[in-house]
């Protein structure tokens, strides 16, 4: 009897410690990526980049990034210079966007991380949420209520990385897909959102904020 109680709680002690060491889906979905990630593809800096993609690759200037597993960076150029396309973009192994400059195409920052454009890169009815956090901005597919609500978790964890940040958030959307966007019929698909996040101009975000990150 007591050796069989003692396998017992051996047993449920494994599955605990199982269970605390499986990585939360939803963490993973929604924090702000921790590593800074590897080049894997050269998108160049095309002067008509769009979103585009399925939930297995996004586009990310002339080059496709897989899905799940690659992010595509966005490195916005400077606003004075002209003429100049857009942004730069390259395909990343997951995680934070190396620092600019990039290459030959250049792009001076603050990059973007995008694991997706729109909601055509998410699956389960999720939508597409850009965030901020400090310097870091980066893309998830998470549901709308995630993507509108910062748990009090996330604004307490925020406050102590930086008491300055202030966690704006987004939706995603390709200007193109007109009522298939994802965006609900009181804040519709607009281009001009995109600015907020230095985005390339053909990108667009879920209605505008009265103000963005930059």
């Amino acid at each position: 009897m007591i050796a069989s109680g003692l396998v017992g709680v051996l047993v449920l002690a494994g599955v605990a410690v199982a269970l605390l060491a499986r990585p939360s889906v939803l963490a993973h979905r929604s924090n702000a990526p921790a590593v800074v990630g590897v080049v894997v593809a050269d998108g160049g800096a095309p002067v008509d980049a769009v979103p585009g993609g399925d939930a297995t690759w996004i586009a990310c200037g002339d080059a496709r990034c897989k899905l799940p597993g690659e992010a595509c960076c966005v490195y916005p150029f400077p606003v004075d210079r002209d003429p100049a396309p857009p942004a730069s973009f390259v395909c990343v192994t997951a995680g934070r966007c190396p620092a600019p400059v990039i290459g030959p195409h250049g792009g001076s920052g603050p990059p973007s991380a995008l694991s997706c454009a729109s909601t055509s890169n998410c699956t389960h009815g999720d939508v597409c949420c850009i965030r901020v956090r400090g310097l870091v901005v980066w893309s998830s597919c998470v549901d709308e209520e995630q993507c509108e609500n910062e748990s009090e978790a996330e604004e307490q964890a925020r406050e102590r990385r930086d008491p300055d940040a202030d966690g704006m958030h987004a939706q995603l959307c390709d200007p193109r897909a007109g009522a298939r966007s994802g965006c609900p019929a009181k804040a519709p698909c607009t281009t001009k959102g995109a600015v907020q996040w230095q985005l390339p101009p053909r990108y667009g975000t879920c209605g505008v904020a009265d103000e963005g990150p930059y």
